[in-house]
């Protein structure tokens, strides 16, 4: 079963006791979606939401739950492509990039769905450091 809510996140980091250099990472107040297939759940950002590329240390505090909103990854999509019609990127808890994840896959599939981007012959390719994944 799929299902989500919408959410705003606004800096973590203030709340976090950590020391403080990893204190003054803050992540701009960004609207997500929170979907869980299966038993993991995944944060979907809009690229349109980040004013620069999620960097590791923001996505390990996005999925930390006890100071972030706590997932098993991130993605970030949908994005436009020359290959496919939709493309994503998928970090993991540990702040690194996923090559695919099953389920990623399958929630951002429905993301898809439940935003009307999907119609008939839609395309979609997952982006990752060394090829694509369709």
């Amino acid at each position: 079963m799929l299902c989500y809510r919408s959410s705003f996140v606004r800096d973590f980091a203030a709340r976090d006791s950590r020391s403080s250099s990893e204190a003054n990472l803050e992540i701009p107040q960004i609207h997500f979606y929170k979907y869980q297939a299966l038993g993991n759940d995944y944060l979907i950002i809009e690229p349109d939401q980040l004013l620069q590329p999620l960097r590791p240390d923001q996505a390990i505090l996005l999925c930390d739950r006890h100071y972030g909103v706590g997932a098993d990854g991130v993605l970030i999509g949908p994005s436009f492509s020359e290959q496919a019609d939709f493309s994503l990127r998928i970090y993991n808890p540990d702040g690194s990039e996923a090559e695919k994840s099953g389920n990623g896959l399958r929630i951002f599939a429905r993301y898809l769905w439940d935003h009307n981007y999907l119609i008939r012959n839609t395309t979609a390719e997952k982006k990752t450091c060394s090829t694509p994944f369709r």
